[in-house]
């Protein structure tokens, strides 16, 4: 995913993040949901490749709405990967050898994610940074708390750990709505985020049955 340049930065709270990763494991929790699935609110996306950080050519998809979602997926991963949770999501938020999301504007954003994902061309930009980006430090700070719940999880029960981190890479899904290549993205972007409508359901069924 590529975050362009247009998009705010990420807003979410601790509060926010520990909310979803709750509400995904009392759902996961119930005998009759065990195998279901857990559906997030649809993304917003375009077709796109790009020249990443380090040089090469990625495919992917720039990301038009749902960033904030998106971001903290990947911070979940990572509290994983960083809890040392044996599980299918702990290595989700890195593909090739780059970080999944790519960020137009905030190499800081970049770095810190990739290091965290354990990989080498990405360097940790230090506490005393993150103090002083608003940016990193609320993501910082939302995967600190994830990581202390996914620890808690761990040391209580390590079946139910492990149980939770395949649970979301396997169950957790979203509608990915792919806008075409000629749509103006910014006055896409602005008319979504001040009219404040949503996707009816029958959005969601129209796009399941294109797909």
């Amino acid at each position: 995913f590529y975050i362009p340049d247009y998009q705010r930065g990420y807003r979410w709270t601790s509060h926010n993040v520990s909310q979803l990763l709750n509400d995904i494991w009392e759902y996961r929790q119930d005998p009759a949901k065990v195998n279901s699935f857990y559906c997030l609110q649809p993304i917003v996306v375009r077709k796109k490749t790009w020249v990443s950080k380090i040089g090469d050519t990625v495919d992917g998809y720039e990301l038009i709405d749902g960033q904030q979602r998106t971001t903290t997926l990947m911070l979940i991963a990572l509290a994983f990967k960083m809890a040392k949770v044996d599980c299918k999501i702990a290595d989700i938020a890195a593909f090739n050898n780059k970080p999944r999301l790519q960020f137009t504007i905030r190499d800081q954003v970049q770095h810190l994610l990739g290091s965290l994902a354990g990989l080498d061309d990405y360097v940790f930009p230090g506490l005393e940074a993150i103090a002083e980006s608003p940016y990193l430090k609320r993501i910082y700070a939302a995967l600190q708390v994830l990581e202390q719940q996914v620890k808690a999880l761990y040391k209580e029960s390590e079946k139910d750990c492990i149980l939770l981190g395949d649970y979301l890479f396997e169950n957790v899904q979203w509608v990915n709505n792919i806008v075409p290549q000629q749509m103006d993205l910014n006055r896409l972007f602005a008319t979504m985020n001040t009219a404040g409508v949503q996707l009816e359901q029958a959005d969601i069924l129209k796009s399941k049955l294109l797909k």
